[in-house]
């Protein structure tokens, strides 16, 4: 599948370098968000906190990361949601 983005050409099934960190950001913020009650600590609650607001926020930097990634905020934010569950 192929997007467009900024007038280039992005692969989605097949990332260039560049998006592939992007795309890790996103990931990690994620399996941060997603980190279990367990798992928390040295701060990793507050971690899960941050990084649930950033990821279902409406933040200009989310959104640039988002489109560096060559992923819709809606998308990631239904990603977010579906972890959550």
């Amino acid at each position: 599948m192929k997007s467009h983005l900024n007038s280039k050409q992005v692969d989605l099934d097949n990332p260039e370098p560049d998006t592939r960190v992007w795309r890790q950001m996103i990931e990690h913020g994620l399996k941060t968000a997603n980190t279990s009650a367990n798992d928390s600590h040295n701060g990793s609650l507050q971690a899960q906190q941050e990084a649930r607001v950033w990821l279902t926020g409406e933040g200009d930097v989310f959104k640039l990361v988002c489109a560096l990634a060559g992923m819709t905020p809606d998308k990631v934010r239904n990603e977010t949601y579906r972890w959550a569950a």
